[in-house]
């Protein structure tokens, strides 16, 4: 299984800042599994090579393919590549405010994986 880097403290403007936006390609290895993690962004992922697994908090599983796109806005995921084979995805990240749910603001948050 490959070894998770974590590019969010090595890249301290990832998320991007309030109103601002970053584009980054990320190389899924066969078997990686991210970290959980929301972000104070709103996100378009596209895949562009092979398959991942979208894993949400509540344990919802997508699985995405060549050619998929999701958008995501404060949900806490993790991603799963469950196949033997590398998958790419392109990130776009637009920074925003935080999510609110009455009193409560989902805030950037990062868990270890499971």
């Amino acid at each position: 299984m490959g070894k998770w880097k974590d590019e969010i403290q090595d890249h301290p403007e990832v998320p991007p800042a309030l109103n601002a936006s970053s584009f980054r390609c990320w190389d899924f290895a066969p078997g990686d599994v991210t970290p959980a993690h929301r972000t104070q962004s709103l996100d378009y992922g596209i895949v562009m090579k092979g398959s991942v697994v979208l894993e949400l908090d509540n344990g919802e599983r997508t699985t995405l393919n060549e050619g998929d796109t999701v958008v995501q806005r404060g949900t806490m995921h993790t991603w799963r590549n469950e196949t033997s084979e590398w998958c790419k995805m392109y990130f776009v990240m637009i920074g925003a405010n935080p999510v609110e749910i009455g009193d409560k603001k989902l805030v950037e948050e990062f868990r270890a994986a499971k």
